[in-house]
């Protein structure tokens, strides 16, 4: 499954730390005003200057094919220069691209997800949810690094807490198979119902279907725990 890279960056902090503010908001401005030409003439100009918001957003142009012909290749390239300056977002999509098999250098490898791995775990240290939702599912599965439930769970429940529809799954369903914590019907019912709130099919799915397996207390138990965490989550 793909996973969704973060759009086109609104950069006001870097923009306004960048010695290149001015010329980086007018490419922002052109951007939005789809004049990709200028737009990318402005970005390209700041990326290999080394602005790092430049590179960001010249990388998702050729990722997206924004106004010119998509092309993983410079789009990692440039992905990869944002990363190396500390940008979690392009972190967040290098780790993308490795773990889809769209990298410059695979070489004949179709995935790598070790790289994933290390990408997705420097952005998910700087708190970016889409990051550490992935960096879990590797530690679940096993994939880049050694499976892992606890660091899984951590991970998990860090993205779930700021509202990640795909982590909340995740937590319902480990405790659903006890997999890192005591099998517990009651907290995975909880999530399902927290996750569906989203108005998802899917979390609507494992929803129903773990409720028919358990008693009306039971039920009614999840359902409290469910009401109170999102009282305290007004996300």
């Amino acid at each position: 499954m793909l996973n969704i890279r973060p759009s086109l960056l609104i950069l006001i902090l870097i923009s306004s730390c960048s010695i290149n503010a001015d010329e980086l908001l007018d490419a922002d401005e052109a951007y939005y005003l789809k004049d990709f030409s200028t737009a990318f003439t402005l970005y390209e100009k700041l990326a290999r200057e080394g602005d790092a918001a430049a590179q960001f957003n010249l990388a998702f142009m050729y990722d997206v094919g924004d106004g010119i012909s998509q092309d993983f290749t410079q789009a990692f390239k440039w992905y990869k220069k944002a990363a190396e300056q500390g940008v979690a977002e392009a972190q967040y999509n290098l780790g993308v691209m490795y773990r889809n098999g769209q990298h410059s250098d695979q070489r004949g490898i179709k995935h790598n997800y070790q790289q994933a791995f290390f990408w997705y775990k420097k952005a998910a240290e700087q708190d970016l949810i889409e990051a550490q939702v992935n960096l879990g599912e590797l530690y679940k599965n096993g994939k880049g690094v050694k499976t892992d439930y606890e660091q899984a769970l951590i991970w998990f429940r860090k993205s779930a807490s700021a509202g990640d529809l795909k982590a909340q799954l995740n937590l319902g369903e480990m405790y659903k198979n006890g997999k890192g914590v005591v099998r517990d019907n009651v907290e995975a019912l909880k999530w399902f119902i927290i996750s569906s709130e989203s108005g998802n099919a899917i979390s609507r799915m494992h929803r129903d279907y773990i409720a028919k397996k358990m008693t009306h207390a039971e039920t009614e138990s999840a359902k409290r725990l469910a009401i109170a965490w999102l009282e305290n989550h007004q996300l």
